[in-house]
């Protein structure tokens, strides 16, 4: 179902990783140095790289998120949470409790501008692909065959299957080394 047409959506994916990238860039420029504006910018360039393409720009929210809870919880906390917050130790308390409700509103503004836009879009706040307008699944009972959705949990028994089915992958000696083999075997 998935491959029955060569729709490639190059630029979304491009956009998305770009975006991704310059978040991580900036919440990295954070870690090292704690500015305000950084984090700012890491969440903009996260909410752009996930309206880019949701898949790409998800790792942006949970790092967000990940920073967020370490500034509010971690330093104050005795044990390992608190030795791996020790980038975050001489950042000064009340600033370092106003970014990390910064950088978690960032993550959950994120996901609810991606829910906002997409409703907007499609009905739906969080179905980022909504196959009944796609053309290979117009024709009758091919959307019912799949739940409706690609992102559906019986889908995944079949997902993990055509995924570690040996018959599915073609080793060789280049670069990456792992290659999917043109004809599939589900």
């Amino acid at each position: 179902f998935i491959n029955s047409r060569a729709f490639v959506y190059h630029e979304a994916i491009l956009f998305g990783s770009l975006g991704a990238l310059g978040s991580y860039i900036c919440l990295a420029a954070y870690l090292r140095e704690p500015r305000l504006a950084a984090l700012l910018a890491s969440g903009f360039l996260g909410t752009f790289s996930v309206l880019s393409r949701a898949s790409v720009g998800g790792g942006t929210v949970v790092a967000l998120l990940a920073t967020g809870i370490l500034l509010l919880a971690g330093p104050n906390r005795p044990g390992p949470l608190r030795r791996a917050c020790g980038w975050c130790g001489t950042y000064p308390r009340a600033d370092r409790i106003r970014d990390g409700w910064v950088a978690v509103a960032l993550a959950i503004g994120t996901v609810a501008c991606f829910g906002f836009v997409n409703h907007q879009k499609f009905g739906n706040a969080f179905e980022s692909v909504p196959l009944q307008y796609h053309v290979s699944y117009q024709e009758k009972g091919r959307l019912e065959k799949v739940g409706g959705s690609l992102l559906h949990l019986r889908n995944a028994p079949r997902n993990l299957y055509s995924y570690l089915d040996p018959r599915n992958v073609l080793l060789d000696e280049s670069f990456p080394w792992i290659y999917p083999t043109l004809h599939s075997a589900v």
